[in-house]
């Protein structure tokens, strides 16, 4: 039994996931955010273009291309490239509608031209000049025409620092420094492609000149070179809130980098960022790009569709010139202006916006704030026009007289308001303080608005409601208004004596609310479930709030869904994040590595499509279903196009440590780990066994390398590959691991490390019980706990390099415990917050190499009158262990 367990704890046998079905699209939106602006008199006199979507500043004249360094509007450093005035023309159009409004609306500029590529002709004599782009900066290619001398291209940088570096040209532009990469050139001759020797040469005081090796003189010769900064501008990361259209149009409501300069350090440039609206098509290719700027930062931050032909964004301004229209609701700034990029809550108004869902055309906007800084934080439109936001205020928000809570009430308010315009967005219809802080906002058919939020307060619920205590610690609350403003009506908490949040709310056609949470309130979990864990719960609740009409346990070891929405069909979607879920079939991942949860639910109310998302992030975007049947996420500089009816590709999902699935995308020598994607392996998983020497190192046709070593396989199938990383893994760097199957292959990195020691577990989650033996040989648990002052075994992995090498493969078989290999990094275990009594640490005998063992020994003293006892190393996992 001992054996067996073991085995399984490995990976030897695994229980098996659903196939895939699903694919992934991802549409880089690179090209759609990068475009040169043709100079139709926003810029300043003598510049042509203006580079957009770049990390810096830069503007192109009839010869230079000018570095502004972030201090001012003014101050530039040139970087010439011709003598004269060559033609230049648009080699590729940018394809979509660009609109500038910039401070007051006479500075409003409508279709402006773009161009993803400019050509100037002739900058010396039979050699062309092409500004394209490269990772959202600008690149240069030139074109040297048979006659041509390359020699006598190149760039010169007048009164700054500019120097050959290793092959790449450095040009100090203020406090940044401008990086122009090595030449690379090449001929071509149909569709062969031949590589020419390029590189620079300086032959003068910041000139360099293109330096070719030998090529055919009679075709031409195409030199490119890369652009980079080395000194970042750290704009504050908004995360883009955007709604899809009836055709499938994405629209997008986030940033964009100004010239202007919010905040300046010895090392860093903040600039201030300007409004952008974007529409994109299914393909990732921009429709319109609407700016709205002043003269500090403007952020764009809530977007919704009207009942119209309009979009309808909100967003926070600290500039006095922000382009409001002659027909706004509060057409002066309130203040106070200002450029602190650190706290701009403390800065500025909200603005309201109304834009052409087509063309972009700003149609309306206004100021919504006082003196002490104000920002939209969410947006709604009701079906009859009406627009409903949630801002951060201050008490001087003015509310209606029947207001839920007005200025007495709210002196101890997260100084949030919820606020009524009409479908005009000049006239507000009604306002109130709310009491807690908000987290979702939807409208319902009839225009009644819901918000769902988290309380910390006794006495906010309605008489009837569903839960009309507050049980504390924090409890999600869920309160729905009437059209009309006034009390609300209903308002229920929901919780219990630990935390409960919100993680997403919709409503039904009838009024029903749907609401999503988590918790870890240990009343509220069903028999068997573990009170340190967070679950999920779905509950359908009446449309008076006094009853739960269905509820639906999630269980799941974390849970933050941002999205629940039905489509006209009747179906469901859940979106955000999750783990410990159910997939369906159709899954593209069976499990979750750090990325997105989509599932969704027939109009009955079952499972009929699930699967996590192969895409590891800090944050968990919302997926939106699509008029086709796909759902669309827009972050990481891409659209994500969720396809559940297409086959799945062959591909790498992530790496995990084995024992409890952490510790994503890290990997040290000899650890055991876990691959998840799709198409790796076999329908049907094969099961390693020791033959001759050791375990394998291919099995059923898989092949894993890392760094190009092969790496010992336990376990392969479609979903799933358990692995050993070679113990000559280097201690720190990147590794590139390599799955071949089939004819296929495909590759994810990780980043190693000497040591990262993780515990495998009974349930296999990353901080459950351990997977352990008591002293007398039993299996611990909470119904057979180990006493206090007794040893434990304890099951790992990832304790790095040994002292003797282990040998990868091979079984720890020994005839002496003394030959058993140790690890050579320092590892430090501890039991609770204490360091630990390890009687060995060390290979598993009788096991594979990679196995970890460990001895440990529960304080006689330890924990009082506590049941359970944490062990853990530093930086790995940490498990408990059941004792009496």
């Amino acid at each position: 039994m001992r054996n067996f367990h073991i085995a399984l704890l490995v990976g030897i046998a695994v229980s098996m996931h659903p196939l895939n079905a699903a694919n992934l699209e991802r549409i880089p939106l690179t090209r759609a955010q990068f475009y040169y602006e043709q100079n139709v008199g926003q810029l300043a006199t003598g510049e042509k273009f203006s580079v957009r979507g770049a990390h810096y500043q830069a503007r192109l004249t009839d010869n230079a291309l000018r570095l502004h360094p972030g201090l001012d509007n003014t101050g530039y450093t040139e970087v010439r490239f011709a003598s004269g005035a060559p033609a230049v023309q648009s080699a590729e159009a940018w394809p979509g509608v660009l609109n500038r409004y910039e401070g007051s609306l006479g500075k409003s500029f409508m279709k402006i031209p773009a161009h993803r590529r400019l050509r100037y002709e002739n900058v010396v004599p039979n050699i062309d000049l092409t500004f394209a782009e490269s990772g959202r900066m600008p690149s240069l290619e030139w074109n040297v025409h048979s006659g041509g001398d390359a020699a006598t291209a190149g760039l010169t940088a007048p009164n700054t620092t500019a120097n050959l570096n290793g092959g790449v040209w450095l040009v100090r532009a203020g406090l940044l420094d401008w990086q122009f990469g090595q030449p690379v050139a090449w001929q071509e001759q149909g569709t062969a492609r031949t590589s020419v020797d390029a590189g620079w040469s300086e032959t003068a005081a910041g000139q360099v000149r293109l330096q070719l090796g030998t090529f055919d003189a009679s075709r031409d010769v195409h030199v490119s070179v890369s652009i980079k900064g080395l000194v970042r501008s750290e704009i504050a990361a908004v995360q883009n809130s955007f709604t899809i259209g009836p055709q499938g149009t994405v629209y997008s409501a986030t940033v964009q980098e100004s010239p202007r300069t919010c905040t300046l350090s010895p090392s860093q440039i903040n600039f201030c960022p300007d409004a952008v609206i974007a529409a994109y098509q299914a393909n990732g290719e921009p429709l319109f790009v609407t700016v709205l700027a002043g003269k500090w930062q403007n952020e764009a931050t809530a977007i919704a569709l009207s009942g119209g032909s309009d979009i309808i964004v909100g967003g926070y301004t600290a500039s006095p010139d922000f382009p409001v229209t002659a027909d706004a609701h509060q057409m002066n700034f309130a203040g106070p202006e200002g450029a602190d990029r650190r706290f701009p809550q403390n800065k500025g108004d909200a603005f309201l916006a109304r834009l052409d869902r087509t063309t972009g055309e700003l149609k309306y906007a206004t100021y919504l704030g006082g003196a002490n800084g104000d920002r939209i934080r969410l947006l709604a439109a009701a079906p009859g026009g009406e627009v409903t936001v949630v801002a951060t205020s201050d008490d001087r928000f003015p509310v209606s007289p029947d207001a839920w809570v007005n200025r007495a009430r709210c002196s101890n308010c997260p100084q949030t308001v919820l606020a009524r315009f009409d479908a005009s967005m000049n006239r507000l219809l009604w306002s109130t303080f709310l009491p807690f802080d908000p987290n979702f906002l939807k409208v319902a058919s009839d225009g009644s608005p819901v918000i769902a939020g988290i309380a910390g307060d006794a006495n906010l619920a309605t008489a009837g409601a569903l839960q009309t205590n507050y049980a504390g610690n924090l409890d999600a609350i869920l309160v729905k208004f009437a059209p009309g403003g006034g009390a609300p009506v209903f308002s229920t908490y929901w919780g219990g004596t630990a935390n409960d949040y919100p993680a997403a709310i919709d409503l039904e056609s009838n009024g029903d609310v749907w609401l999503a949470l988590t918790t870890n309130s240990p009343e509220l979990l069903p028999p068997g479930t573990d009170p340190e864990r967070n679950y999920a719960f779905l509950e359908r609740i009446s449309a008076d709030g006094a009853r739960v009409v269905t509820s639906r346990f999630l269980r799941s070891g974390s849970f933050g869904l941002i999205e629940l929405s039905h489509g006209s069909d009747g179906k469901q979607l859940l979106s955000g994040s999750a783990g410990e879920l159910p997939v369906t079939k159709g899954a593209l991942m069976p499990v979750s590595c750090g990325g997105p949860y989509i599932a969704r639910y027939a109009a009955d109310g079952a499972l009929e499509f699930a699967t996590y998302v192969p895409e590891r992030t800090n944050t968990f975007p919302n997926y939106l279903p699509t008029p086709d049947g796909n759902f669309v996420a827009l972050y990481s500089q891409s659209l994500q196009r969720l396809l559940p009816a297409e086959p799945a590709p062959t591909q790498a999902g992530c790496i995990v440590s084995a024992a409890g699935f952490g510790n994503a995308g890290i990997v040290s020598p000899g650890q055991i780990v876990t691959i998840f994607g799709s198409l790796l392996g076999p329908e049907v998983g094969a099961v390693a066994a020791p033959a001759g020497p050791g375990f394998p190192s291919a099995l059923a046709g898989v092949q894993v390398k890392v760094n190009g070593t092969p790496a010992t396989i336990l376990y392969a199938q479609s979903t799933q590959i358990n692995a050993i990383v070679p113990f000559g893994l280097p201690k720190s760097g990147t590794a590139v691991i390599e799955i071949s199957y089939s004819g296929k292959s495909t590759t994810l990195q990780a980043f190693a490390e000497p040591a990262r020691v993780t515990f495998f577990t009974v349930d296999g989650s990353t901080n459950g019980y351990a997977a352990a033996f008591n002293q007398d040989g039993s299996l611990n648990s909470p119904a057979n706990p180990a006493r206090r002052g007794e040893i434990v075994v304890l099951f790992g992995t990832g304790m790095g390099v040994t002292s003797p090498p282990s040998i990868d493969g091979a079984v720890a078989i020994v005839d002496s415990p003394d030959k058993l290999a140790r690890p050579t990094e320092l590892l430090v275990p501890f039991v609770n917050d204490g360091p630990a009594q390890v009687l060995y640490l060390g290979q598993a005998p009788g096991l594979v190499n990679g196995v970890v063992q460990m001895n440990v020994r529960i304080p006689a003293t330890l924990g009082g009158e506590a049941d359970r006892a944490s062990i853990g190393v530093p930086r790995g996992n940490t498990v408990r262990v059941a004792i009496r």
